[in-house]
């Protein structure tokens, strides 16, 4: 069955009301958040999977890391981060889209093989007893069996520090620098904050890793820890655990951290800030307010 309504530019578009399950999903939840579409479908049920695959771009890159790609033939200057010669991120960034395009093109052909219907789009629930969901592009699903949600995660923000894209730095904003700044303050000291601290270090930028628990990895195995935390300060890093982060000015030419260890206030310009304090849930915008 399908029936037709008037989209937001005024032309028809279909409503879909034949399929067991609607996706409102992004690309950024990658295999696992597709993981239901493709096993359902290959037990002959039919499904609509409302993806948008822009904001997929960025969970691809994260899969992929800028230190963890794997090739036969790597461009020339693609390891220059690594070397001694100076870091050609530019190089790099190519290199990483070319495997992120390639990765999201093989989701999306998998997506096909198993015959389910692919929506590029944001999708938002207008009545989620009836499984009704309007699609960005005006079209609308309406009646299917079940509706899943799995819209994945997104950076948190430091409250009173949004984020900028230039000065204050996301996980995903990393990702897409193409010069190495020379001085890095990482906000944050687990896996993810660590992680970006020891790339930034081979990068030859000055890494300093403010982290508010006594010890950085706090959810890490204790010896495991204390192991990465001497690996740490050998590769010349700074770490400052157990303090507070006061404030962080982005209104002059450089942001300065402003925070407190067991020393005392101390005050540390920079070139870029990097948050990485954790994900929270990317639910906003489709329709659950």
């Amino acid at each position: 069955e399908r029936v037709t309504s008037a989209s937001a530019s005024g032309r028809s578009s279909s409503a879909r009301s034949n399929t067991l399950a609607t996706f409102l999903g992004t690309a950024r939840t990658g295999w696992d958040g597709t993981r239901w579409p493709r096993l359902t479908s290959a037990s002959g049920s039919r499904e609509a999977c409302v993806m948008d695959f822009d904001l997929g771009q960025d969970a691809a890159a994260l899969r992929v890391r800028l230190r963890g790609l794997i090739d036969q033939e790597l461009p020339d200057g693609f390891l220059g981060a690594f070397t001694d010669d100076p870091a050609d991120l530019a190089v790099t960034q190519a290199r990483k889209q070319q495997v992120v395009d390639k990765l999201t093109k093989g989701l999306e052909g998998a997506l096909k093989g198993r015959k389910v219907t692919l929506i590029p789009g944001r999708g938002s629930v207008i009545d989620a007893a009836a499984r009704h969901v309007r699609v960005s592009d005006g079209s609308e699903l309406i009646g299917s069996r079940a509706l899943i949600l799995a819209t994945g995660s997104a950076p948190r923000e430091l409250p009173g520090l949004p984020f900028d894209g230039d000065k204050v730095l996301s996980s995903d904003h990393v990702l897409r620098l193409a010069e190495v700044p020379k001085r890095v303050a990482i906000i944050g000291g687990g896996a993810i904050g660590s992680e970006f601290a020891s790339y930034f270090c081979d990068t030859g930028s000055e890494v300093t890793l403010l982290e508010a628990l006594p010890n950085i990895l706090a959810g890490v195995d204790a010896d495991v820890a204390k192991v990465v935390a001497r690996a740490v300060s050998k590769r010349g890093m700074t770490v400052s655990a157990g303090g507070t982060i006061d404030r962080v000015d982005t209104t002059g030419p450089e942001p300065v951290v402003y925070y407190t260890d067991s020393k005392g206030p101390q005050q540390l310009p920079v070139d870029k800030v990097v948050v990485s304090i954790g994900r929270r849930p990317r639910s906003e915008g489709i329709g659950l307010e």
